[in-house]
This record gives structure tokens, sequence and C-alpha cells, in this order.
């Protein structure tokens, strides 16, 4: 789903659909059945799962959105985070509305950002609080963890940086994309081989067993330029 741009670090109600969902917890009812079923996070930012937690990276849109079922009538939904400091962050509110409901009396409210707060980057919290639009005391609220990835965050600790990888096509979360024995940011920075090939050159060989065993060129097919390729000469030797 396209995700509409807007400028700053500010929210705004969307459509949003549910693209990461997984169970919420602690979830608190109101005595009216007001609950939060679900917070979830989508869009272009939402870089990888796993065992269930969202990866976002925090220089890409990306949206949250926000599953309320019971009579939530003249109430808002206020997401907010935690900071380093312990204190709490607030992201945005937005009335929840009588409208919109679904057959099972769900409603969805989805807030929008164009960038993660920079001071807010790491393992993270997410809460949604559902209050009355009066400013009186939460009456239902739901929490999912999240972890933010920041620009030059470097998360699987290949030496290769967070937005590096997502702009070359690697796995954020895997030190090895191609598997083939060499790291990532070795292969950028070091061999100038891709990192999302185990053969950069075509020879037959792996760049993994060119760099570690055979100590020939992964970037040339004939390192030493006698009209054999070096997968040929090693495969016949």
């Amino acid at each position: 789903m396209p995700v509409k741009r807007v400028s700053g670090v500010g929210w705004t109600l969307v459509a949003a659909l549910l693209v990461v969902a997984v169970t919420v917890s602690p979830v608190v009812v109101a005595a009216n059945g007001v609950e939060v079923r679900a917070v979830d996070h989508g869009g272009p930012g939402v870089v990888a799962t796993e065992n269930g937690r969202p990866y976002v990276a925090s220089w890409q849109p990306s949206t949250v959105s926000v599953t309320v079922a019971g009579d939530g009538n003249d109430t808002e939904v206020c997401l907010q985070t935690d900071r380093d400091d312990g204190s709490t962050m607030l992201l945005g509110c937005e009335p929840l509305g009588s409208e919109g409901a679904n057959a099972t009396g769900e409603r969805r409210v989805g807030f929008e950002f164009a960038a993660w707060p920079a001071n807010a980057t790491g393992e993270r919290t997410v809460t949604a609080v559902v209050r009355p639009g009066d400013g009186g005391e939460p009456v239902a609220q739901a929490s999912r963890g999240v972890t933010v990835l920041a620009p030059a965050g470097d998360a699987d600790g290949d030496n290769l940086g967070n937005r590096d990888e997502l702009g070359r096509g690697t796995d954020v979360l895997v030190a090895d994309t191609d598997t083939d024995g060499v790291p990532d940011g070795a292969e950028v920075n070091r061999y100038e081989t891709d990192p999302t090939s185990t053969d950069t050159d075509g020879d037959d060989l792996s760049d993994g067993v060119e760099i570690n065993e055979q100590g020939s060129n992964p970037t040339e097919t004939d390192t030493d330029g006698d009209g054999l390729d070096d997968g040929a000469e090693v495969t016949t030797a």
C-alpha cells in the first residue's frame, strides 16, 4: 500500500491496512467493553519482522494502526512511546468517533509519520491509550514492542550501516546475506564483491571460497590470466 508522505514528524489520521499483526500485551479492558485489540505497524518503513516484532527504518515513512472494540464514543486514541530516560513521548492523538465500525464492532484509527523521532530509536514500546475526549483517565490500552533502526546503526553487526543495507538490498538482520562466508560489510568495503550474490565474477567459485580458501580474486574470472577460469582450475586440479 502506498503511504502518503507528511511533512515533519506530524501524525495524521489515515485508513491504514493491517500489515504486521500480532497479539498485543498487556490489554486493559474498560467496564463498558472498550478494548484495544491490535497495534500494527505498516508501510515501507517496516523492513523486517522477527518473532512477530517489527523492525522500522526510522528515516522511512510508516504507519501505526490501532484497532479498538466496544463503545468508544466520545473517546480518543493516543499513541505514545518510551524515551531512554523512562519518560513518555506522546506521538499523537486522534478521535475514535462512532462511525466506521466493522461487523464485529471494531474500529481502526491510523497514525502516519514521515520519520520516527530521532531520539526514539532502538528497542521501544509503543502504547495505544483510549481515553475520554475531555482528557479523563484512560479506559483501555495495549502495548507493542518495536525495534526502530537508526540510519547509521548496524543491526546485524556486519560493518554495513542500516541505511546502506536497505539501499543495496541486503538483509538488515543477517550479517552474511548471500551466505557465502563473507560478511556483507567486508564484501562492500574491502573486497568490492556483491553481497547479494555468492559468485560475483561468475567463475563457478563462490566469493567465500575464493577469499577464504583459494586466495583468488573474487571479482576476476581468471585471476592468473592463464586462460582458465578460477572455478575450472580448482575443480580440475
